[in-house]
């Protein structure tokens, strides 16, 4: 999953990368 965003914006804000988390982990509850 973090493979093809590096990919896609090496530099991808954490902000970003804490709202995916943040999704992901309310998914899976």
């Amino acid at each position: 999953m973090r493979l093809w965003l590096s990919r896609v914006r090496p530099r991808t804000p954490s902000l970003h990368c804490r709202r995916i988390l943040e999704r992901r982990d309310r998914e899976r509850r």
